[in-house]
C-alpha cells in the first residue's frame, strides 16, 4: 500500500489525468442518463382487493381467500403469497419472481385465475387486481392536527382537499382517518309525556 501512495505521490501528473477522466466519464454518464421527475417504479408486486359486506374473517377467509388461493397456485412467476381477512372485505398479496420475464402475461394470468376462482353467488363486486408499482402510492402525504372539535377538522380537512385539487398536476386527494358524521339526538322525557311519545 505504501508503494502505490508513494508512486502517486511522485507522479502528480497521472493522478491529475486520472481524475480529469473521472470527471469526463461522470459528466457524460449524467447528460446521457435518461431522469423523471415521477418515475414509475415496479415493486414486483400483485394486489387482489375485494368486499363481502356482513361476512366474518373466518367466511372471508373460507369462501373467498382459500378459493382464489387455490386458482393462483397454478401459476408460474408468484414467488410468495399471503392474505388478511377484515369483517367484511379481504386481500391476497402477491410478490412476483424477480427473475420473471413476462410480467404482463403474469398480470393477466392472475386476473384469469381470480375469475375462475369458485366464489359466493352474493359477492357484490368482483375482486379487483392491482399491479403494485410507484403510480399506486401518493406523493405526498399531508397530517392535519389542531386543538378543534372533530366536526371543524373534518370541515378543514374538505377546504384543504379543495384548495388542492385546484392546483394544477394534482389528480386525486384521498382524505383519510376522518371520522364518519353522525347525528345525536337528545330525548326530553317531560316533553315525550306530554305528547305521550315512547323513545
Amino acid at each position: 500500500m505504501q508503494a502505490i501512495i508513494r508512486f502517486l505521490v511522485h507522479r502528480g501528473l497521472v493522478v491529475n489525468l486520472v481524475c480529469i477522466f473521472l470527471l469526463a466519464v461522470g459528466l457524460y454518464a449524467a447528460l446521457n442518463i435518461n431522469r423523471e421527475a415521477f418515475p414509475n417504479v415496479n415493486l414486483d408486486r400483485i394486489q387482489i382487493d375485494f368486499t363481502y359486506p356482513g361476512a366474518t374473517p373466518d367466511e372471508v377467509e373460507r369462501l373467498v381467500v382459500t378459493p382464489i388461493e387455490q386458482e393462483l397456485k397454478t401459476l408460474d412467476g408468484i414467488d410468495k403469497m399471503t392474505s388478511i381477512s377484515f369483517p367484511g372485505s379481504g386481500r391476497v398479496n402477491l410478490e412476483l419472481d424477480p427473475e420473471a420475464t413476462n410480467r404482463d402475461r403474469i398480470v393477466s394470468d392472475v386476473s384469469v385465475a381470480v375469475e375462475r376462482a369458485d366464489l359466493p353467488d352474493d359477492l357484490p363486486d368482483d375482486p379487483k387486481v392491482t399491479e403494485i408499482d410507484g403510480s399506486v402510492f401518493p406523493i405526498l402525504q399531508i397530517a392535519v392536527s389542531a386543538p378543534r372539535k372533530d366536526i371543524e377538522l373534518k370541515w378543514l380537512g374538505n377546504k384543504i382537499r379543495d384548495d388542492l385539487l385546484t392546483i394544477p398536476g394534482i389528480g386525486r386527494v384521498v382524505i383519510t382517518g376522518e371520522r364518519k358524521a353522525e347525528i345525536r339526538i337528545t330525548v326530553d322525557p317531560e316533553k315525550l309525556q306530554r305528547y305521550r311519545l315512547s323513545v
